[in-house]
């Protein structure tokens, strides 16, 4: 075989594993929302999370922020727009300042004071993923309505971030709402913050 033959022919061996290494990309643009599918990643804030199959979970569209998502618990794969203004959603986010408060435990007491009749029923302390974090369940009427909410608040200290998950359903014992918590908790990765610019496959 000639030189060039050979060339031609390495050539086309290397696309299979050009294609086999690009990144999948697991989001795509609506005209009001960026939706995730298979994982979210925020690598500007250092996490990602699992997402269940058939479940899309709901972020801002550029330029606003990669702060987090919502998901719907009543139809988890729907891509119509999800907000948190009623109860029947799942959200995690994140912010910074977690230098302002003494600890998660103390975050969530500041939440818990903005939000009327707010009746704690567990709560316990853990080290997540290594990082000081508080979990609770708690109570509050909301619109008239009364509501039940499981969060975790969780510490990340050394780069100044508070990340949240939260679970807003109807009743306590929502089976669908607890199973997608749990999910998505298990789902939770925390790693490294890239130094410079990043992008989020």
């Amino acid at each position: 075989m000639s030189s060039y033959k050979r060339a031609i022919a390495s050539a086309f061996c290397f696309i299979p594993l050009l294609v086999a290494s690009s990144p999948v990309r697991h989001w795509t643009q609506t005209s009001t929302e960026t939706l995730w599918r298979g994982r979210y990643t925020n690598c500007d804030k250092g996490y990602s999370v699992d997402l269940p199959a058939g479940v899309v979970a709901h972020d801002t569209l550029p330029p606003s922020p990669n702060d987090g998502f919502i998901i719907s618990t009543l139809s988890a794969g729907t891509t119509d727009p999800v907000t948190a203004t009623r109860p029947g959603f799942l959200a995690a986010f994140n912010q910074y300042n977690s230098g302002d408060w003494r600890g998660p435990q103390a975050y969530l007491d500041w939440e818990l004071a903005q939000t009327r009749n707010a009746q704690i029923t567990n709560t316990r302390h853990l080290a997540f993923h290594g990082l000081p974090a508080f979990e609770a369940e708690y109570s509050a009427v909301v619109d008239g309505r009364s509501t039940w909410y499981r969060v975790l608040i969780v510490f990340r200290d050394k780069d100044d971030l508070i990340y949240e998950l939260m679970l807003s359903t109807l009743t306590r014992d929502d089976v669908r709402g607890t199973r997608l918590y749990r999910a998505i908790r298990s789902g939770f990765r925390i790693f490294p913050i890239p130094l410079g610019e990043c992008v989020n496959p």
